[in-house]
């Protein structure tokens, strides 16, 4: 028989193990990528807790709210263009109707509304979603 050459054998097997775990990193970060980029589609994120454990949960849209003249406009915090209305009821109406499951939190920075407008607004809000405030008063 002839003499096996064990280290160039170990060195074979070592690099097949090598090949087979870098295919299985590869498989689970594109799998992974796909699942945290269907979900952000979807309006979720996943976070995991100081346990291990993982939630997966609905994200909040933050809105800006901008009176132009006589009409409202409503734009994302990315400036994406959400919706406008003549007033907040027609308003928020067409924003629910858009995005009938998704969780609003109203930027207070950025709102040009007078504290009569900013009271209508707070009392549209209730009148078309419910009472879902938060504690800065400021959801849905």
């Amino acid at each position: 028989m002839e003499n096996i050459d064990w280290i160039s054998v170990l060195i074979q097997v070592g690099l097949c193990w090598f090949c087979y775990r870098l295919g299985q990193a590869s498989v689970i970060h594109t799998l992974t990528k796909e699942l945290l980029e269907t979900l952000h589609k979807q309006g979720l994120s996943i976070d995991q807790d100081d346990n291990g454990l993982v939630h997966i949960q609905k994200n909040e849209i933050v809105i800006d709210i901008e009176r132009v003249e006589s009409q409202y406009f409503v734009y994302k915090d990315t400036g994406e263009f959400v919706a406008q209305g003549p007033d907040f009821k027609s308003l928020f109406d067409t924003i629910k109707s858009r995005f009938p499951d998704q969780d609003f939190r109203i930027n207070k920075n950025t709102r040009n509304l007078s504290e009569e407008e900013n009271a209508q607004l707070m009392k549209t809000i209730f009148e078309v979603y419910g009472n879902k405030e938060n504690t800065d008063g400021q959801r849905r």
